[in-house]
């Protein structure tokens, strides 16, 4: 009498099971591994953009300047502020004053138009600045403060002479970090219009 083996065995069934699963592992992994991947190429150019960005900003502004100047001052709530200030003249320049308004500690005290550019709590702001006498942040209106970098971890800058020249350059600092990514820029910017 013949039997009717029309089924599976129950060791083809594990097996079947068990490269299933190896497979649909495989893929898993390969998924999540590519999601990973993808997550940290877009901090990267985020940042990289971001950074790029305020460094070209920067230096536009610094070549049409006159003269620049850089200072550390403290902060409201402890901690410092660091400031860029850019000017058309060099009458511009005054001291910096603070303000404890919008968590943002200053600009300067000017007689015409300057650039200030200020790095606190990871952020770099920018702002115009045209009002006789001292300035403050909380004198400026909103349109006037622009936040040129979200994701700052340094700025610095050092505004030097050429010794043969006597021409002030900034060079400039800005490191940025989003995630487990981190990009920085130097770059030396002659101011023109001395």
């Amino acid at each position: 009498m013949k039997l009717n083996n029309k089924g599976f065995t129950l060791v083809e069934l594990l097996l079947a099971i068990a490269i299933s699963t190896i497979v649909l592992g495989t893929l898993t992994a390969l998924t999540v591994y590519a999601s990973r991947s993808t997550k940290l190429t877009n901090e990267k150019i985020t940042l990289q953009n971001e950074v790029k960005d305020a460094v070209n900003h920067i230096e536009s502004y610094c070549m049409e300047a006159e003269t620049a100047s850089w200072h550390t001052v403290p902060a409201t709530g402890g901690g410092t502020a660091k400031v860029l200030v850019v000017y058309e003249r060099r009458d511009d320049m005054k001291s910096i004053v603070t303000s404890s308004a919008v968590q943002v500690d200053m600009v300067e005290t000017l007689e015409s138009d300057a650039y200030a550019y200020w790095f606190m709590n990871g952020k770099l702001y920018f702002g115009k600045c045209s009002h006789t006498g001292d300035v403050k942040i909380d004198a400026l209106e909103a349109k006037d403060i622009y936040l040129l970098a979200d994701h700052v971890k340094e700025f610095s800058c050092e505004v030097k002479k050429n010794e043969k020249s006597g021409k002030q350059f900034v060079e400039i600092d800005l490191q940025a970090g989003l995630g487990r990514s981190e990009y920085s820029c130097n770059k030396t910017v002659y101011i023109r219009n001395q």
